[in-house]
């Protein structure tokens, strides 16, 4: 196949299955979040180029090549064998927050460049009460944006 110049192809993958790397973190704890994305378009995009923002497959259309610096993960369901109680999760480059919003609600807060394997929850411990604040506030304004009104 020959693309010409004016042609924007995107080359993506996707997870399989919904494990991390301990086993243990569900969904919004997963690292299988990390897929390639590939996009060609030579008007905009050296040859060679490798970025490291954060994207998904909703955004290439709309957003091409402007990269998310945040976004929002949702789980309404008690799955199977996994047994993850329902979340909601707002990621950006350092940080991810999670809300298991049903009864007991449940909070964690990760900094994914001290802790890239989410091991130590920082939810609640001093000095952290700003960077939890924002992310809570994100997390409620991505819900106005993808009309989560879910309780």
């Amino acid at each position: 196949m020959e693309l010409d110049r004016s042609s924007s192809p995107v080359r993506s993958s996707a997870s399989s299955r919904a494990v991390s790397r301990s086993g243990d973190k569900p969904f919004c704890l997963l690292l299988w979040f990390y897929a390639p994305h590939a996009p060609f378009y030579p008007r905009l995009i050296p040859a060679g180029t490798v970025r490291n923002e954060m994207v998904l497959n909703v955004d290439i259309a709309p957003t091409l090549p402007d990269w998310r610096k945040d976004w929002l993960y949702v789980c309404f369901e008690y799955s199977g064998y996994e047994n993850v109680r329902p979340c909601r999760g707002v990621r950006t480059e350092r940080w991810k927050f999670v809300h298991y919003f049903l009864a007991p609600a449940k909070f964690e807060l990760y900094d994914l460049q001290n802790d890239p394997h989410e091991d130590r929850n920082l939810y609640g411990k001093p000095g952290y009460e700003e960077i939890t604040e924002h992310l809570e506030q994100r997390l409620n304004e991505l819900r106005k944006e993808t009309n989560d009104h879910y309780v």
